[in-house]
Parts: structure tokens; sequence; C-alpha cells
């Protein structure tokens, strides 16, 4: 279920935003155990790009890059119960193209929490 104060809980609310720049780092919160972050990443085929995502506070997350119709190309997640793990995607694209970075959570707390990710490789 979407969260009502976020813009970005799906590929469609992000499909004509600015693509999140490579090497650049990014905060972002979780609203609770069904929220769903969605950030849009411009990459170039044969360049390989690397998402990772931190938890700022004791929350776990679960990573996905997918296409715009919601294929998943590459996942990655935490360990439940351990939330300083650092979910990391590695990824070599074969086509330049938008691809998205899906952020979850990978619990079922309804408490709030704060993470940040950075992809490299990314235009």
């Amino acid at each position: 279920m979407p969260e009502p104060d976020e813009p970005n809980d799906a590929i469609a609310d992000v499909e004509a935003a600015t693509p999140v720049p490579g090497g650049t780092l990014q905060v972002s919160r979780s609203a609770s155990s069904r929220d769903r972050d969605v950030f849009p990443i411009q990459v170039t085929a044969g360049r390989p790009i690397t998402a990772q995502v931190h938890a700022r506070s004791a929350i776990d997350l679960r990573a996905k890059l997918a296409t715009s119709s919601g294929t998943v190309l590459a996942a990655a997640a935490d360990t439940p119960g351990t939330w300083t793990d650092r979910p990391t995607i590695a990824w070599t694209p074969t086509a330049t193209e938008r691809l998205y970075l899906i952020i979850e959570r990978n619990d079922d707390s309804a408490a709030a929490g704060t993470y940040e990710f950075r992809v490299d490789g990314a235009q």
C-alpha cells in the first residue's frame, strides 16, 4: 500500500524524474513495513554499476534493480534482524537505458527509519 506523503512509491511515480546521479550519497526515510521507494538511474551498456544501501536506524532493507516494466534484473537483501548489513547490487547493464532502484523494507516492523544509498557507475 502506498504511503500518502511520499511521491516515489512506484515506478510510474518517478518515470519523468531526473535520474539519481552516480557517485552521490542519497538519504531517504522508510515510513513503515509497507513502504517502498523507487529511484530512477541512467545506465550505460557495458559500464558496471554498484548500488549499496545502508540503514541509518534499526530497519532491515532489500534493494532491487528493475526495468520500467518492473522486471527485476538484480536484487540484494540484508538478513532480517541484522540491520547493519549493507545490501549491495553489482550488475553490468547490457543496454543504455533508464532503470529503477527499488528499496523496500525486509522486515515487518511498523517503525519508521532512515537509510542511505549510493549508486556508482550510473550516469
